[in-house]
């Protein structure tokens, strides 16, 4: 969670109301407590994994966190299919995988078990709780677009974001890193953490920062850059080492994908 590393870097205004969508089970609440975020709103879409939701974040302090079940997209009042996956919902989607899925995830699969949800946009959300939203983590499974397209108030209030990209279409039809990273910089924002091929990627108003604290940000950016990076090299190398076909395969794939 990149929150929690930067959270000493954060603008103390930052922290007064954060809003997870995409919440699953909440696992990361205790962190996020921890990081000084005082209110806290966990939202999440499907209703069987929103009862695992409620009863985790019961056991931590009430008057900073809340839960909601709800399906954030860029309207409301829209029915849509949710499409449930097979590892305890993680991977849950508006969207189908594509082979990138397959590639990415072994093992995971879509299931026969969907639903149908109603929608709700972000903006219509707050209103209507009326939250005033500072920070945003967004875990979407391909959907995160969808979410920023009807949160343009709450992008005004906000001047952090955490959002889970990816440089290929994970689910068909689901967003892209190049789109989520325009819109975002069409409303302020700047991406301050290196561009994964798929994970999470945070994001500022820069304004808000000191200089102090933009120098801080550029050097842990940087390295947090140098930890993934080194990372996945030994771990390409182990890969090659042991299953040369497939992690072949792999590669050339992901680099006929960012060519065409």
């Amino acid at each position: 969670m990149l929150l929690a590393k930067y959270a000493s870097l954060l603008p103390e205004t930052s922290k007064d109301c954060l809003i997870q969508i995409g919440a699953h089970m909440g696992h990361e609440a205790k962190i996020l407590e921890a990081s000084g975020f005082r209110s806290i709103a966990w939202i999440e879409a499907d209703p069987a994994i929103f009862e695992l939701l409620k009863c985790n974040i019961s056991r931590h302090d009430g008057s900073i966190h809340s839960v909601y079940n709800a399906l954030i997209t860029s309207t409301s009042g829209e029915h849509h299919r949710f499409f449930r996956y097979s590892n305890s919902g993680a991977s849950s989607s508006l969207y189908r995988p594509t082979g990138w899925f397959t590639q990415t995830f072994d093992g995971v699969e879509i299931t026969d078990d969907s639903i149908d949800l109603l929608s709700l946009s972000l903006d219509d959300f707050i209103e209507f709780h009326h939250i005033v939203p500072s920070c945003l983590i967004i875990d979407v499974q391909g959907a995160e677009l969808e979410v920023l397209k009807g949160g343009s108030i709450a992008l005004s209030t906000v001047n952090v974001i955490e959002v889970e990209i990816s440089q290929q279409e994970i689910y068909s039809g689901g967003a892209v890193f190049k789109s989520v990273d325009r819109l975002l910089m069409s409303h302020g924002f700047t991406r301050v953490t290196h561009v994964p091929w798929h994970g999470d990627v945070l994001y500022v108003k820069i304004k808000d920062f000191g200089w102090l604290a933009r120098v801080f940000l550029f050097f842990t950016s940087s390295i947090y850059a140098t930890k993934y990076y080194s990372f996945r090299i030994k771990n390409f190398v182990f890969q090659c080492l042991s299953r040369p076909r497939s992690t072949f395969y792999k590669l050339t794939s992901r680099l006929r994908g960012m060519l065409y």
